[in-house]
């Protein structure tokens, strides 16, 4: 860890953030600090998310409800992910997902840290191939519980499981996908690729 004093030079340059920016004073020493250490990343319950200041990201993790992040999320995911639609979340304490991959750069993003995913879904029209966005996940344990339900606003789909079978259900303009005794393994990424027959798609 870089122990940051708070000296003349960062009080100063706290003051032009605070003018240039509109922060608090305290607020403005706060960022001025994590620049000095060079930081990339202040998280926040009190600053207001989305904002760059001196290429310092700050993140709000109270109002940015995206933010519902597993532990294994790093830094530098938080980092990489900022500009993008891709949505990260924890659903519960050993559940968590990934969705988005509208464009080739956000597929290439997602691959990247796709590796702590045990199952992945990639949504695609018929007969063209393209991708879909907009479908409905469920996906239910071996009791047939529900764990997760979301619409995914791209068409790819990454979940990590704890290991056993489950029911995926994918819904696409009211049109439902089921496949049933989906083995998840710990180790290993399942894959489904899931289509429908459509007149238009998502390049």
């Amino acid at each position: 860890w870089n122990v940051v004093a708070n000296d003349k030079f960062i009080t100063l340059k706290a003051i032009d953030i605070q003018e240039r920016y509109r922060f608090s004073f305290w607020d403005s020493l706060i960022i001025q600090a994590a620049i000095q250490g060079q930081a990339r990343i202040l998280l926040s319950e009190d600053l207001s998310g989305g904002q760059d200041v001196k290429d310092l990201v700050i993140i709000n993790i109270i109002i940015n409800t995206d933010l519902c992040l597993p532990q294994t999320t790093t830094p530098e995911m938080i980092y990489d992910l900022k500009n993008s639609d891709i949505k990260v979340m924890e659903v519960s304490n050993e559940v968590s997902i990934m969705y988005g991959g509208i464009g080739k750069p956000e597929r290439t993003l997602m691959d990247k840290y796709s590796g702590g995913y045990n199952l992945k879904l990639v949504f695609t029209a018929l007969p063209s191939n393209k991708y879909l966005s907009n479908v409905v996940v469920n996906i239910l344990n071996k009791k047939e519980q529900i764990i997760i339900k979301v619409i995914s606003e791209g068409p790819i789909f990454f979940a990590s499981l704890i290991p056993g079978i489950y029911t995926v259900k994918a819904v696409y303009q009211g049109k439902e996908k089921l496949f049933k005794h989906v083995d998840v393994r710990k180790e290993d990424q399942r894959k489904i690729n899931i289509s429908w027959k459509v007149k238009k798609a998502n390049d």
